[in-house]
């Protein structure tokens, strides 16, 4: 089951220096306590085996796209990302099993799915359903390219725990570090909130 938030206003926001508009949302799997979260750790791919994001039990037919990792744009997400968790309380697990694994998903428009590990996932409608608390299919299906989406796995039940997603009209190979930080900071806003 999933609650669905709306956090903040849906009223469009200005992202600085781009004049286009943007909004954020998030849901969250209500079985999962996110306030006992202390440690984090970003999604390799041999934790995308771990958490089954491969081949997740779903319990419908569905095809199977590949998502990819661009380095330069993960550097930037990932060094901000990680900048606000810490700055918020998070540590990055390095030793120790973390309490939520941490990805992003981002797609613009004519462009492949990119995240922080390479392989194949199920989709429906082009969009990887791992996204999604319960993978929820109706949330897949309102997927609008330039959509980025943070995601927490819980590392205990290994689905999507809270999801995130900001809207973007400039999302794409040109995007800047202006907005990448704009939707970092209003995406992990959101998170602590729901926790």
């Amino acid at each position: 089951m999933k609650l669905f938030l709306i956090l903040g206003a849906l009223a469009s926001i200005s992202i600085l220096g781009s004049g286009c508009s943007s909004q954020t949302l998030s849901s969250k799997d209500k079985n999962v306590d996110l306030s006992k979260y202390r440690t984090y750790k970003w999604i390799s791919e041999s934790d995308a085996d771990y958490l089954n994001l491969h081949n997740p039990n779903y319990k419908f037919p569905v095809a199977y796209m590949t998502v990819e990792r661009k380095p330069a744009f993960e550097e930037k997400v990932r060094a901000r990302v990680e900048e606000d968790l810490d700055n918020r309380g998070f540590t990055e697990a390095t030793t120790e099993s973390p309490d939520f694994y941490v990805t992003y998903y981002g797609k613009a428009q004519d462009q492949n799915w990119v995240t922080s590990w390479s392989g194949r996932t199920p989709n429906i409608a082009d969009v990887p359903i791992v996204i999604f608390p319960d993978l929820n299919p109706s949330q897949a299906r309102n997927h609008i390219d330039g959509t980025v989406y943070l995601v927490f796995y819980d590392a205990r039940t290994k689905k999507a725990a809270w999801t995130g997603k900001f809207r973007n009209d400039d999302f794409g190979p040109n995007i800047n570090d202006t907005e990448i930080a704009t939707a970092v900071d209003d995406l992990v806003s959101a998170f602590q909130s729901a926790a």
